[in-house]
């Protein structure tokens, strides 16, 4: 994949570096010495990326970046700025900047930060690209996500998928299980066959084995004329879903038991016995062991259903992701309210990479549809997030830390601190100037504690 990389700054011997290093890395360079020359540029050249001084002579590049935020918000910006305008810098990042250098700069750190940001720009074409291969096809599962954890997750996926074993799905409600089941399901042997969908938790005990198995016709009372097929036989040949599985009643239970030992079963009031070849795939947003220990789930069904487990992440430990299924969520209300919105305003992504999501996806499902029938800016803006239920706290960001008593070995304070350092090293892309300006501490500080933690 090419990248075009236009450099913005006004003075011309840093211009000329700049054009020189960039081009014999193979980049299509492009040059501005002001910003109504790189507005210009960008229509003309569209870069994928933006070298940006904050500084450009009587005009300052922070009003530059906003304008590009607002009317390109998919071009990459890293600011370049002298090192004492840490505070222009950490205002830039706010804005939406990617990344900022330091002058004087060194040529393999320049690299270093300009590969880490087209490596970002990669993964987000590459997720564009799927999301319209997706839409076309009709038939692929839309989850969207290039974090590390949910890479991992469905990595587990794609390899328990070619087999034949049940499978427990465990992650927060709204964290994406159902979609993941149908990622297994149709990368599975099974794809062609029926993918059949039972939450447990939305039937009272007295239909939920009529539900399960199906009933014959005069089984009780109010029993459907003729019959009724269930989820199983629905199912054969093909995988059941079972969510919230842990809702499923113990009267039930050991039924189900008997179809995944010996693949048969009766329907309610049927005395011929009969057999379905499915694939189980249950889900859970509660530990199953404290089921299993509480007396509400049985051992034994408990360990058929887990030959192989898949933990999904929760949204907040997966901000990578936000802004991708963010933006993939509003092409779909675009689609299903006749809008034309074209994105976010860079404060309003802030807010949504920072906002909590106790829902998940599925809170932010409803969130970008409540903002997309209410709006009539064809930009998201804080404010209409606000609308929706959804409150900016631009100087928070927040970091979850979980300490095993274990393995801490009596120092928590140490641990908890090295565990805070890592996770606005993570906010900030590794820049240790601005995790520092974070953080409230000097930059040898921050030094200090990173060479403690090696």
């Amino acid at each position: 994949m090419e990248f075009k990389i236009l450099v913005v700054d006004d003075e011309s011997y840093i211009r000329d570096l700049l054009n020189r290093i960039l081009s014999g890395e193979n980049y299509t360079v492009d040059l501005a010495c002001d910003s109504r020359e790189a507005i210009s540029k960008i229509m003309r050249f569209e870069p994928d990326l933006i070298l940006l001084d904050i500084r450009l002579g009587e005009t300052n590049g922070i009003d530059l970046l906003r304008v590009i935020r607002e009317k390109y918000p998919d071009i990459l910006v890293i600011m370049i700025t002298a090192y004492p305008k840490i505070d222009l810098a950490v205002s830039a990042m706010k804005i939406g900047a990617y990344d900022f250098i330091e002058k004087p700069f060194r040529q393999e750190h320049l690299i270093l930060t300009i590969e880490k940001a087209l490596n970002t720009l990669k993964l987000k074409k590459e997720v564009q690209e799927l999301r319209a291969l997706n839409m076309m096809s009709g038939k692929l599962v839309n989850i969207v996500g290039n974090s590390p954890e949910m890479q991992e997750a469905l990595s587990d996926a794609s390899k328990f998928a070619d087999t034949d074993l049940n499978i427990l799905l465990e992650g927060e409600s709204g964290s994406g299980k159902e979609l993941v089941a149908k990622f297994i399901h149709n990368h599975s042997k099974r794809k062609h066959k029926p993918f059949v969908a039972l939450n447990c938790g939305a039937f009272p005990e007295t239909l939920f084995e009529s539900e399960l198995f199906g009933h014959a016709e005069g089984a009780f009372t109010g029993s459907m004329k003729g019959g009724k097929i269930g989820y199983v036989e629905q199912a054969d040949s093909g995988t059941l879903f079972l969510d919230e599985v842990s809702e499923m009643p113990l009267s039930i239970q050991a039924k189900l038991l008997r179809l995944l030992e010996n693949r048969e079963y009766y329907s309610v009031g049927n005395s011929k016995l009969k057999y379905a070849n499915i694939r189980i795939i249950a889900a859970s947003n509660r530990k199953m062991e404290e089921a299993v220990r509480d007396h509400l789930f049985r051992e034994d069904l408990f360990y058929r259903l887990t030959t192989a487990r898949i933990k999904l992440p929760a949204l907040r430990e997966r901000k990578s992701d936000i802004m991708p299924i963010a933006k993939f969520l509003l092409d779909q209300a675009n689609m299903q309210y006749g809008k034309k919105i074209q994105g976010f305003t860079s404060e309003a992504e802030q807010v949504l990479k920072f906002f909590p999501w106790k829902g998940n996806v599925r809170e932010m499902k409803n969130v970008i549809e409540r903002v997309a029938l209410l709006t009539n800016n064809t930009i998201i803006t804080p404010a209409d997030l606000t609308l929706a239920g959804i409150e900016a706290d631009e100087n928070a960001f927040h970091i979850q830390v979980k300490l095993n008593m274990k393995n801490i070995n009596g120092n928590v304070l140490q641990t908890a601190i090295h565990s805070i350092i890592r996770k606005t090293l993570d906010i900030t892309h590794g820049n240790k100037s601005l995790a520092a300006k974070y953080l409230g501490i000097p930059r040898g500080t921050l030094r200090h504690h990173l060479l403690k933690q090696k």
